[in-house]
């Protein structure tokens, strides 16, 4: 008014509370491994970064795809469900300072739980890679996984000496460095391979294969 003081309000409200709820939602799925109901990889990190010295393990289940072929999806399904329902209800695993030790007998304690939930014709065994490492605990954990499946070990513990881990990330590098330079040099060159007929003996079409050309001029196998 003329005075200068406050006699009516005009607002507008809008009710946000369906648009929180699909955030809320968002946040849950994003968070969330639908199959499962655990952590996702994405909180999984996020959780990490919060402690000072984490230390993660990384447990395969062998010949996964396997068994997702020869029984199905749904079984396989049911056998990551209980194995997951088994690792959380696990109380080894609150003890940090036994860690190795522990995961090894989870394992087992997992292993006996699901053969006798399923039958013992259904063998499940575990592959697991561990590290301790701030910056980058996923990737080691993954690389001592990889590591320990290549020499048939039950269990292995990331270590940046450990030749057994580290020689086919570094030889994965080198490999990597060698494609970078044959595309950048143009070093990468076709070779054409005759598919012959078996009943004329005659070369009916070519089969077009890619080779990259070593600095030294040799061919770099496909193998590798």
């Amino acid at each position: 008014n003329e005075s200068g003081d406050i006699v009516e309000y005009i607002a507008c409200a809008n009710d946000i509370t369906e648009l929180i709820e699909n955030q809320n939602l968002v946040q849950m799925l994003f968070n969330t491994d639908s199959l499962t109901g655990l952590g996702s990889r994405v909180k999984l990190l996020n959780d990490a970064e919060l402690i000072e010295r984490p230390v993660l393990a990384i447990l395969d289940i062998k010949g996964f795809k396997q068994i997702n072929e020869l029984f199905g999806n749904s079984f396989a399904d049911r056998i990551l469900i209980e194995t997951a329902r088994e690792l959380v209800s696990n109380r080894r695993l609150a003890d940090i300072l036994a860690f190795k030790e522990n995961i090894l007998l989870v394992a087992k304690e997992t292993r006996l739980a699901l053969q006798t939930r399923f039958g013992e014709d259904k063998q499940i065994y575990f592959t697991t890679g561990i590290a301790a490492d701030k910056d980058n605990l996923m990737a080691y954990a993954e690389m001592a996984l990889f590591g320990a499946k290549k020499i048939k070990q039950e269990l292995l513990v990331y270590s940046p000496t450990d030749i057994r881990i580290t020689a086919d990330f570094e030889e994965n590098l080198d490999i990597i460095r060698k494609v970078s330079e044959a595309l950048s040099n143009d070093n990468v060159v076709a070779y054409f391979q005759p598919i012959i007929n078996l009943q004329t003996g005659e070369s009916e079409k070519y089969e077009c294969l890619m080779r990259i050309i070593d600095t030294d001029g040799s061919v770099i196998s496909p193998m590798k």
